[in-house]
């Protein structure tokens, strides 16, 4: 019965993990989570690199507080809409006619406004009635939107020169109606290109020219989107047309940037069309893409076992949630593992042979599994999450595993217990790791029993 009950708790206490788990997939910088029915709130932080959430603080009166709270933080332009918007029938109104609800506002930070967004969703039902209550830093994407719309907005009129400015290769004036051109300006460099300093067909030539002096791979891309009625569709919709190509300058390809702005002159409408040398620009934002990429994977490597993190699982978790959400629903496996013996290790021999024995269980599970399908989801807890073509794969490890469990089980030798389940139309990932994790927990319990 003891065990029973073991089971019971740790299944409460996976699924409700999982829910709080899910929320935090977004890193929001601020996590409540609220009974609907008392208004009692919790809140939650979570720091990079742990495993766990901590408490914050608890209160009651959940609405109430927000307002109060938001009274002193909130920008004063936004406090109104704010107050009439985050209200609690208005959040269930919204949250019966779609999956969240959504609210940007600015929060005043020493002194200066950030945008924040937040998302309320509801929890399953099967964990009472509570919502999540997420707030995550957006000031960086909302003040580049800004700026788009900004662009947007801004008069044809001569003003828009001034959007052609940097380190210019060339510039050309060109007649809308006729395409007749004419070069205002050129680089060195760009001289030696060969290319035609005025004519009758700005586009027409502009294409000839592009086959000698465009980097080839780019060439679909410039013919596709390089037309007078691309052009100007642009510019009339947005105010301005740009596109990014490499030029091939010196027999190396350079990235450059076209915009067109078109500007009233006594004459009537004219086409300033410049070229940009932006390569060492975009150079370095490759190179920071790399910086980044290289620190998400990082951020999602477990660092003793090299094997995916906790903080991947849930990603993972998060998306496949997504698909059954939003359908069609994914057919997919999860696989949980635990480690047999882990705190006798630690106990008698230190945590450094603790460390080895979970690197040893790591190195196990990936001798069975591929790399990307296995994750450390605990001190000595591992997952496997296998789709489509994985299904069997990870099967087929299942059973390997448990007979290479059963010829060392008399020896006393490295033992991992093992669950397996597959998604069988639940409503939620937690729900099919549940089914696993009780699958493992029997199959642990037999591995301590003595043949």
């Amino acid at each position: 019965m003891r065990v029973k009950e073991k089971i019971s708790a740790e299944r409460r206490k996976s699924l409700t993990y999982a829910h709080i788990a899910r929320a935090l997939s977004l890193d929001f910088a601020n996590l409540f989570y609220v009974d609907l029915d008392t208004e009692r709130f919790i809140e939650y932080s979570s720091s990079a690199g742990k495993e766990s959430l901590a408490v914050e603080r608890r209160g009651s009166d959940f609405f109430r507080q927000s307002l109060r709270d938001a009274k002193k933080r909130i920008h004063p332009d936004d406090y109104p809409m704010f107050q009439d918007s985050f209200n609690k029938p208005n959040i269930l109104d919204t949250l019966d006619r779609q999956q969240s609800f959504s609210l940007t506002y600015r929060l005043m930070q020493d002194g200066v406004p950030n945008y924040m967004s937040m998302k309320v969703s509801r929890l399953p039902e099967d964990a009472g009635n509570h919502i999540i209550v997420g707030v995550s830093n957006v000031d960086e994407q909302m003040r580049h939107r800004e700026e788009l719309e900004r662009v947007k907005e801004e008069h044809i009129t001569y003003s828009r020169i001034s959007a052609l400015s940097g380190e210019y290769v060339a510039i050309y004036t060109v007649d809308p109606v006729t395409s007749r051109f004419s070069e205002y300006s050129s680089t060195s460099g760009y001289d030696t290109l060969g290319i035609t300093k005025g004519g009758e067909d700005f586009f027409g030539q502009s294409r000839e020219n592009a086959k000698d002096n465009i980097c080839p791979d780019d060439l679909d891309h410039f013919f596709s989107r390089f037309t007078r009625e691309n052009v100007l569709t642009d510019i009339r919709e947005n105010g301005l047309f740009t596109l990014d190509y490499r030029l091939m300058i010196g027999g190396v390809p350079r990235f450059v940037r076209l915009k067109a702005a078109l500007i009233e002159e006594k004459d009537g409408p004219q086409l300033i069309i410049g070229v940009n040398d932006i390569d060492s620009r975009v150079r370095r934002e490759q190179e920071y893409e790399r910086i980044i990429a290289d620190a998400l994977e990082k951020v999602n490597q477990d660092s003793l076992t090299g094997l995916q993190n906790k903080h991947a699982y849930v990603n993972v978790e998060a998306k496949l949630n997504a698909r059954i959400e939003n359908g069609p629903a994914p057919d997919f496996l999860i696989a949980v593992f635990d480690l047999n013996g882990l705190k006798k290790v630690n106990d008698t021999l230190g945590h450094h042979a603790g460390d080895r024995l979970i690197i040893a269980a790591a190195n196990e599970l990936l001798d069975l599994f591929p790399s990307g399908l296995v994750f450390r989801v605990g001190g000595d807890e591992f997952a496997a999450v296998a789709e489509g073509p994985d299904i069997p794969v990870v099967e087929n490890g299942v059973q390997e595993l448990s007979r290479r469990n059963a010829k060392r089980k008399a020896g006393g030798e490295l033992l991992i217990a093992c669950g397996c389940a597959r998604y069988a139309g639940e409503h939620s990932v937690a729900s099919v790791f549940e089914r696993a994790d009780v699958k493992m927990y029997e199959n642990k319990k037999k591995l301590k029993t003595r043949p």
